[in-house]
């Protein structure tokens, strides 16, 4: 049995259509949680590859359980981009990541920096004002126009 069955249990065969794979898993995901949410993070903690899914990560975002939180923050370090684009989406809404979110601000790929300041703005919360301000100073985001806007925006949003 492989990491995802484990997890949701039996997929139907692959759609035709291999865009609607990912919707079908991000709902098996969705739902395999609501039965057992015990079983889902513990199968979540025994199976680390989960988390190098796009697909897998993006879904949990979806899932309203503090104990998947760190899980989604080791996967903002994973090696491939699309990973931690999915893992800073699912975390930006979550309060608790903002220390996760905050270090991510000096990730590699300007799209996981771009939503990582988006959801530090979102989330209104104090401690990440001084690290946008100095990611702000950064060349790689100053003479980015779309990610200067977003920083500037963001610390706006901060400002009492």
């Amino acid at each position: 049995m492989s990491p995802l069955e484990r997890l949701v249990g039996p997929l139907p065969s692959a759609p035709a259509d291999f865009r609607d794979h990912s919707d079908m898993v991000s709902q098996a995901i969705f739902d395999a949680a609501q039965k057992d949410r015990d079983a889902f993070v513990r199968v979540l903690e025994e199976e680390p590859t989960l988390l190098e899914s796009g697909t897998v990560v993006w879904a949990l975002g979806a899932v309203d359980d503090e104990r998947i939180v760190p899980l989604l923050c080791s996967a903002l370090k994973n090696g491939d981009s699309n990973v931690r684009w999915s893992a800073a989406h699912a975390l930006a809404k979550r309060k608790s990541a903002v220390p996760a979110l905050i270090d991510a601000l000096r990730d590699r790929a300007p799209t996981v920096r771009a939503v990582v300041i988006e959801a530090l703005g979102k989330l209104r919360d104090r401690r990440a004002r001084a690290p946008l301000r100095e990611a702000l100073s950064r060349p790689g985001n100053a003479k980015d126009d779309y990610l200067r806007k977003l920083l500037e925006e963001a610390i706006e949003r901060l400002h009492p």
